[in-house]
């Protein structure tokens, strides 16, 4: 039960970490040795990381996977955010010199 109470609240810290650095997402693993990149449909092994065309990086898990996205999910107004779906970089432009960016990862 130790270990049960362990794993939950490391995962609660976990999972309230995560999203302060990139949007994340914990999905179904869609199999049962492998999980299935729901955005491209290609099986990859419990264990396994990955970055898939769209810039989302996931790890596979037994039951679940977790995937996050390279880029955040928005900027402050007056700045534009542009994707490099190639590299998976991005880069934060200002329409005004004296507006200052700010990256929103959630």
């Amino acid at each position: 039960m130790a270990l049960l109470k362990k794993t939950l609240v490391g995962g609660f810290v976990l999972f309230g970490i995560i999203p302060l650095i990139r949007a994340c997402s914990l999905m179904d693993a869609g199999g049962k040795d492998q999980c299935l990149d729901y955005f491209d449909s290609s099986w990859h092994p419990h264990g396994s990381t990955w970055t898939n065309r769209n810039c989302v990086t996931c790890t596979c898990r037994p039951g679940y996977m977790i995937c996050c996205s390279e880029f955040p999910k928005s900027v402050s107004p007056g700045c534009t955010l542009q994707k490099d779906f190639k590299t998976c970089k991005y880069t934060v432009t200002k329409n005004d010199p004296s507006v200052e960016c700010k990256v929103n990862p959630i």
